[in-house]
């Protein structure tokens, strides 16, 4: 069960007596990869009789080679807080470790090709806002960001897996 991200929305709770809170799914597995290996697991001999094998594509909403930040503190705040935001901070760069060998566990379980592309945001010194309301700038970049090089690799291998030659266009100035 998804809950809201906290301080962007009330969390929310069970209908049980007493009421249970729940927390956002993603503080265990923020891009779904342990349900996706899960499942990919629970049909393997489905998927090797049946597909020509599985293309797992991944999008994701920070730069995973972007995770090292300055971590120099210079007021007393913020060295107060360190060790806090360094726990949530680690969340995601260590379910990154677990993911990466779920995934290399699962493509050497399965007997049929299998494909991972990921799909990411460039890194951005000033981060993007977690609210429901973007900026032009924001909805800019976001538009933009299927150009880096990165990304028109993966959009190139999508294409060629699914034997499709995708080219967008117009995104970067502004069409909808």
């Amino acid at each position: 069960m998804n809950a809201t991200f906290p301080y962007i929305m009330p969390s929310a709770s069970l209908p049980t007596q007493p009421p249970v809170e729940v927390m956002d799914a993603g503080i265990r597995d923020n891009y779904g990869i342990l349900n996706s290996v899960r499942f990919l697991y629970e049909f393997k001999e489905w998927i090797q009789t049946n597909t020509g094998g599985v293309v797992f594509i991944q999008i994701r909403d920070t730069n995973k080679k972007s995770r090292l930040q300055n971590t120099s503190l210079s007021t007393i705040l913020q060295k107060i807080t360190a060790p806090v935001r360094n726990v949530t901070g680690n969340f995601i760069l260590m379910q990154d470790y677990v993911q990466d060998d779920y995934l290399k566990y699962i493509e050497t379980m399965m007997d049929c090709p299998f494909d991972f592309i990921p799909y990411q945001l460039p890194y951005m010194e000033e981060k993007i806002a977690l609210s429901w309301h973007l900026t032009e700038k924001e909805k800019m970049f976001l538009r933009n960001a299927i150009f880096t090089p990165e990304n028109m690799e993966s959009l190139k291998r999508t294409g060629e897996l699914l034997n499709y030659n995708p080219e967008p266009k117009g995104i970067a100035q502004g069409d909808q």
